[in-house]
């Protein structure tokens, strides 16, 4: 029972295969036979070519790879810049805060200059003079200081060592040899 089958099967594959032969058949034979020599060349170029296509892909995936690292890189990079761009953000507005409570404090300023000024104007003020009337040009400013007075200590000369009573050859000597 089982032959039946499979000869049924096989009666019923044989027309199927009749066909790819006869299709076949011309390719091996001759006519087509230039499209078969191309599809060999083909294959062989494909497998010439196999390495330098394997070696291409490995450097893609490689500069992909390379990429992935270098994001993450990247990523801390721009994580890092973030937070100092934060302590930046708040050190400006640290800066304007003082700038502004430096323009509350002193915006009164020249007023209170002009005020502290005032007290010091003395334009009805005439200075007493103690020149005499005499002087008229005066060029110079000159102060008067009054000090204990400063005497010179004189010194006593002995006895024994009064001047001799020596002509100028005999001090002239005497330069040179002493006493």
């Amino acid at each position: 029972d089982d032959y039946k089958e499979f000869a049924v099967s096989i009666t019923d594959i044989k027309p199927g295969i009749d066909k790819i032969a006869l299709e076949i058949n011309p390719m091996i034979r001759g006519s087509s036979n230039s499209g078969l020599e191309e599809l060999v060349a083909g294959i062989n170029e494909l497998a010439t070519q196999y390495g330098t296509f394997d070696a291409g892909l490995s450097k893609y995936l490689d500069g992909i790879e390379k990429t992935a690292n270098g994001y993450d890189g990247l990523n801390e990079g721009i994580s890092d810049f973030s937070g100092q761009y934060n302590k930046f953000d708040g050190g400006v507005v640290d800066l304007s805060d003082g700038i502004s409570e430096l323009n509350k404090s002193t915006k009164d300023l020249p007023n209170m200059i002009d005020e502290m000024m005032a007290e010091y104007d003395n334009t009805n003020y005439k200075p007493i003079s103690y020149a005499s009337e005499e002087n008229e040009e005066i060029k110079a400013l000159q102060f008067l200081l009054t000090t204990e007075s400063i005497e010179i200590k004189k010194e006593e000369i002995a006895p024994d060592s009064q001047k001799e009573d020596l002509n100028i050859w005999e001090r002239f000597i005497r330069l040179f040899i002493g006493d």
